[in-house]
């Protein structure tokens, strides 16, 4: 599920997100990986994660936790078009201490906003070079 209509995107537009069995089937899966390594680290991308950030936050806080039983090292970063990085987020993020967030511009306003607006059409280079010069301001690493 994604927010954006870029132009050159080759996802078919649907609108599917993970369901609860998906989620708890993931948790079981990585309960059990958790137990033979030492180090974890997901990347959450795919459409806009942020889209979902609740259940995001749920899968992440209960990884965290396991991770935290069978000490193994946990880290995360998120792929992002950086639309959505609103306060509630980067205050998350920041105290999970995500190692960095990946953000894509195209360009200068212009050509950004023409190859990647909202759904409705809309511009989106302003509010995602706004939430990015935050997240930074918040010591949250941003490749851009």
């Amino acid at each position: 599920n994604c927010n954006f209509s870029c132009k050159y995107c080759f996802e078919e537009k649907r609108k599917i997100n993970m369901n609860d069995e998906t989620e708890k089937k993931v948790i079981a899966c990585i309960a059990e990986k958790t137990k033979k390594i030492e180090r974890i680290s997901i990347d959450w991308y795919g459409g806009e994660p942020l889209l979902r950030f609740e259940q995001l936050k749920r899968m992440n806080d209960k990884i965290s936790d396991i991770c935290k039983k069978q000490n193994t090292n946990y880290s995360i970063s998120i792929t992002t078009n950086g639309y959505l990085l609103d306060e509630n987020v980067v205050n998350y993020l920041r105290n999970f201490k995500v190692s960095h967030l990946q953000i894509t511009l195209d360009g200068p306003p212009e050509t950004h906003n023409k190859n990647r607006p909202l759904l409705n059409g809309n511009s989106t280079f302003q509010k995602i070079f706004e939430n990015i010069k935050f997240a930074v301001s918040k010591n949250i690493t941003v490749i851009v």
